[in-house]
C-alpha cells in the first residue's frame, strides 16, 4: 500500500526526510509562526512590557473579549447598541479553536479536503465522526475536481 507517513507541518526534520528538501530552504507554515520573525516594534513593546509574565492572564479573556468585542462592534442581538464579548470565542492557537469548535458541534460526518490540517482528523476521530477525504491534486493545481473520487475512512 502507498501511504504517505502522518506527521505535523512543523516537523521540519520528517518534511526533510520525505521530501528531500533540505530543512533550510522550507518556509514552515505548520506551527503558526510567522516566519519573518518579531517586528522591531512588537520586541519593543515585549521588552517595554515584560513584568506581565509574573502574572496568569485572565481564564476568562474578559478584557481581551471586551477589546475585541469593541473594535469590532459586534453586539449582542440585532438591535443591541452595546458591544457584546459574548461573540468572542479566543484561544491559544488555532489547534485549540479548532478542537473548541469540532467539540462543540460534534459532527457525525465530515469531509476534509487534502492536503490539511493534521488537527482536523484527529479532533474529528476524537469526536468519532465519520471522516470522507478528497484530496486534491498538485496537477490541478489543487483546485477541486467535482468527478474525482471521495475515500470513506471507518
Amino acid at each position: 500500500m502507498n501511504t504517505k507517513p502522518q506527521f505535523h507541518g512543523s516537523d521540519l526534520e520528517a518534511v526533510e526526510a520525505y521530501y528531500h528538501i533540505p530543512k533550510e530552504q522550507i518556509v514552515s507554515f505548520g506551527a503558526n509562526v510567522n516566519p519573518l520573525g518579531l517586528s522591531s516594534y512588537v520586541k519593543e513593546q515585549l521588552a517595554a512590557n515584560l513584568d506581565v509574565l509574573s502574572s496568569y492572564p485572565d481564564r476568562n479573556y474578559t478584557e481581551l473579549k471586551t477589546a475585541i468585542s469593541q473594535y469590532l462592534g459586534t453586539h449582542g442581538s440585532c438591535d443591541a447598541k452595546t458591544p457584546s464579548p459574548e461573540h468572542i470565542i479566543v484561544g491559544n492557537g488555532s489547534t485549540e479553536l479548532i478542537s473548541l469548535l469540532i467539540q462543540t458541534r460534534r459532527p457525525k460526518k465530515a469531509l476534509l479536503l487534502g492536503p490539511t490540517y493534521s488537527e482536523y482528523s484527529r479532533e474529528l476521530t476524537l469526536t468519532e465522526s465519520t471522516l470522507s477525504y478528497y484530496n486534491l491534486k498538485e496537477e490541478l493545481d489543487f483546485h477541486l475536481d467535482i468527478p474525482g473520487s471521495l475515500t470513506v475512512k471507518q
